[in-house]
């Protein structure tokens, strides 16, 4: 017997078990390789706007994330009123997206990856009036971007590494 005849019931096999199990298996994988080969920051494709910035505390200071948080939820909504705290994470498939903030149309998120943070204006799914959601947004996102807009996106390079330059 030929080397392909053993492959064969080996690859039928593993078909059997993808249509036995349907999407909860490749969403299982998905989910695995999504935490394990990811290199930068998480945003969302549905995001208004992105704003990338990093910052390089002192060697003795130690710069963490909730300090980083509650600068944006104190000072933003002194420039729109209607945004408020919020304490979320945005849906599957973004796992690792903080909303920080929200009003009736856009949330204002916040993840992290080795030093670089992306702050993002995106709509809320659960509302239907996205004209003003996309203006609301732009706002929003023009403001962040001129007060926090360090870095921007050049590329990314097919296994996920991300090159930015300075703004």
């Amino acid at each position: 017997m030929g080397q392909g005849a053993h492959t064969l019931p080996i690859l039928m096999a593993l078909h059997r078990m993808d249509v036995d199990y349907g999407r909860l298996i490749v969403e299982t994988k998905i989910k695995r390789k999504r935490n394990i080969m990811g290199r930068s920051v998480e945003t969302s494709s549905s995001a208004l706007s992105v704003t990338y910035t990093t910052f390089e505390p002192e060697p003795d200071d130690e710069f963490e994330w909730d300090c980083f948080v509650e600068d944006i939820q104190e000072y933003l909504p002194t420039f729109y009123p209607s945004l408020e705290k919020a304490d979320d994470w945005l849906c599957y498939p973004y796992q690792e997206t903080a909303i920080i903030l929200q009003n009736e149309q856009v949330n204002i998120c916040l993840s992290e990856y080795c030093g670089v943070w992306a702050i993002q204006v995106i709509p809320r799914e659960d509302r239907d009036d996205s004209a003003l959601a996309k203006r609301n947004g732009t706002l929003i996102g023009d403001r962040i971007e001129s007060i926090w807009g360090q870095l921007k996106k050049l590329g990314s390079f097919s296994n996920g590494e991300v090159v930015f330059a300075s703004a």
